[in-house]
């Protein structure tokens, strides 16, 4: 996830963000489904936190810190409302088999690739503490001390993190392809 540095135009202060709200939302809408929409591996889910969480943000705008990223700031509202939304989530099978084979693609019209396919069925199936940092570190491109800061942990502590959710997206995805080839 780029830093709003990186956007044009850039809005700084709350009032400036308050302004340009439509502006803001524009800029910040397609990482956040595409980070949303990895994270619960649910299209239909992202779309609807997403919402939340910029409206949310609109209104909590006063407790923004000015010093501080605006785009980190709306993403841990995002990735909160999230997170809760995955709790309360009904599990219908403990081996998360039904909630991997309800992974939705952005587009559900296009034709992914198989190996595709089992990565982001395998990542549907991480469990939220290894999912998040993956997430945000290889498709939104954040570094590990970023995701450090934003999760409260130690840099040493997403790196484990990052090494257990490849183990185990390697371990999945061969066992996807093996379970294929019978």
């Amino acid at each position: 996830m780029p830093d709003d540095r990186n956007h044009e135009p850039s809005f700084r202060t709350r009032q400036e963000i308050q302004e340009n709200y439509a502006a803001v939302m524009r800029i910040h809408s397609a990482p956040m489904l595409s980070f949303l929409t990895r994270y619960l591996a649910d299209a239909v889910a992202a779309e609807d936190i997403a919402q939340d969480a910029f409206v949310r943000a609109y209104f909590q705008l006063h407790q923004f810190d000015e010093s501080r990223s605006f785009s980190k700031w709306l993403f841990t509202i995002a990735g909160n409302i999230a997170r809760d939304h995955l709790r309360h989530r009904v599990r219908r099978d403990s081996n998360n088999r039904l909630y991997a084979e309800s992974w939705i693609t952005c587009d559900p019209q296009t034709e992914i690739p198989e190996e595709e396919a089992h990565l982001d069925r395998a990542l549907s199936m991480l469990p939220d503490g290894l999912r998040e940092p993956v997430v945000l570190h290889y498709q939104m491109d954040w570094s590990v001390a970023k995701i450090a800061l934003h999760l409260k942990i130690q840099e040493g502590a997403v790196k484990v993190r990052l090494y257990r959710a490849r183990e185990e997206l390697r371990r999945l995805v061969r066992g996807f392809t093996e379970g294929s080839e019978s």
